[in-house]
C-alpha cells in the first residue's frame, strides 16, 4: 500500500503542541499550527470536566485545532509523537524497550481512530533499564540519516531533560537522562542563588563566565561550588550575568564530564542558545576536536520529520 501524498506531523509535548501538515516524499511543511497548550494543560482541563471521556476530550480539541491547516473531509493521518502517549495524553502505550535500529521497526505504534476520514499514528516512548523517553526516540530515528559513516558514539539531545544515547552500527542501545535544564531553572528560581543571578546577553565576558563553570564542574564536580555562585556575589561583587552564566557552566559541564575520558564521537543536535552553550561546552570538555560533530541547527526540527515518516512507512507495510 502506497504512503499518503501528505500526512499531519504532531509534535506534542508536555508544554507545547505543533502540528503541520507535511508533503510526505519531500517532508516541506505546508501549513503549520503552534501553541502552548500542551499535554498538561489539556490533561487538567480534561481532568475539571465530566460531559466527554478521554478519547473525546482529546479528538475534539485536535479536530479544532485541524480546521484551520486541513481539510477533514478527506482522508488524513496524524502521526504523533511525545507526550501524547503518556499517562496525561491521548492514550497510554508502553515503552518499547531498547535497542532500537535506525528504521525502527523495534519502536511500537498504535493507529486510533478519530473520525472517519481521521485518524492517529501513536508511537510509544522507550526505556532502557531505570530510564525513559517519549519523542526524543524519534528524532533519533531521523539522525541516523546524519550519522551515516560514524560506526559508533553518543548523540546529545540536549534540553530540560537532556538524553544521551549511545549507538554502535546503527543501532542505539544505552539511554541516560540528565534533568539539567530544570535544575537550572529551579536553582535560579526558587534557590538562595535566585538574589545573585540575572538573565543577560551572551557577551564575550560571559562566555568566559560560562566555560570556567564547566571547567570547575569537570574538574571538581557541582556539590562544592554552587554555593559559590553566592559567595563571589557577596564577596567580589561579581556581575549577576556573569554568574548565570557561570553557573549554567557548571550544570551543563556536570552533565558532559563523563565524556572527557571516552573514546567514540559525541554527535550533537540542539537549537538556539541550547546549541551554542553545549558546542562551547563540548570545546572545553573533550580535548581532541576530531570526536566532535556538530550538526546544523535545521537538522533538528528535518530529523523529527523523518523519524515520524519511517514509522509511518513501517506502518503502512504492515496492512
Amino acid at each position: 500500500m502506497s504512503l499518503p501524498e501528505t500526512f499531519i506531523s504532531c509534535d506534542w509535548g508536555t508544554t507545547n503542541l505543533r502540528l503541520r501538515v507535511i508533503n510526505t516524499a519531500t517532508l516541506d511543511v505546508m501549513k503549520e499550527f503552534s501553541s502552548n497548550q500542551g499535554v498538561k494543560e489539556l490533561y487538567k482541563n480534561y481532568s475539571e470536566q465530566d460531559l466527554l471521556d478521554k478519547h473525546s476530550y482529546y479528538s475534539n480539541f485536535l479536530e479544532q485545532k485541524l480546521q484551520d491547516i486541513t481539510d477533514l473531509n478527506q482522508k488524513n493521518i496524524i502521526v504523533a509523537s511525545g507526550m501524547i502517549t503518556s499517562s496525561m495524553g491521548m492514550c497510554e502505550l508502553g515503552y518499547t524497550s531498547m535497542p532500537f535500529s535506525a528504521q525502527g521497526k523495534e519502536i511500537f505504534s498504535k493507529v486510533i481512530s478519530i473520525s472517519k476520514d481521521l485518524s492517529v499514528l501513536m508511537i510509544s516512548g522507550v526505556k532502557q533499564g531505570d530510564d525513559v523517553m517519549r519523542g526524543e526516540e524519534v528524532q533519533a530515528l531521523g539522525l541516523t540519516e546524519y550519522l551515516e559513516g560514524i560506526s559508533e558514539g553518543v548523540l546529545l539531545l540536549p534540553g530540560t531533560h537532556s538524553k544521551h544515547l549511545t549507538f554502535q552500527e546503527n543501532t542505539f542501545h544505552k539511554l541516560d537522562t540528565f534533568m539539567t535544564g530544570e535544575i537550572f531553572d529551579m536553582l535560579t528560581k526558587h534557590s538562595i542563588l535566585s538574589n545573585s543571578i540575572a538573565k543577560g546577553e551572551f557577551n564575550e565576558t560571559n562566555k568566559k563566565a560560562f566555560q570556567e563553570g564547566v571547567q570547575k564542574a569537570v574538574a571538581e564536580g557541582i556539590s562544592k561550588n554552587l554555593f559559590k555562585v553566592r559567595a563571589k556575589a557577596l564577596l567580589d561583587n561579581r556581575d549577576k550575568v556573569e554568574s548565570y552564566y557561570y553557573l549554567s557552566g557548571l550544570l551543563i559541564g556536570d552533565e558532559l564530564a563523563y565524556l572527557k575520558d571516552q573514546n567514540p564521537k559525541v554527535c550533537i543536535a540542539a537549537s538556539g542558545m541550547l546549541n551554542e552553550l553545549y558546542q562551547l561546552a563540548l570545546e572545553v570538555v573533550v580535548e581532541d576536536r576530531n570526536r566532535l560533530v556538530f550538526f546544523e541547527e535545521d537538522v533538528l526540527e528535518k530529523a523529527l520529520l523523518i523519524g515520524q515518516k519511517k514509522i509511518l512507512e513501517q506502518q503502512y507495510e504492515c496492512v
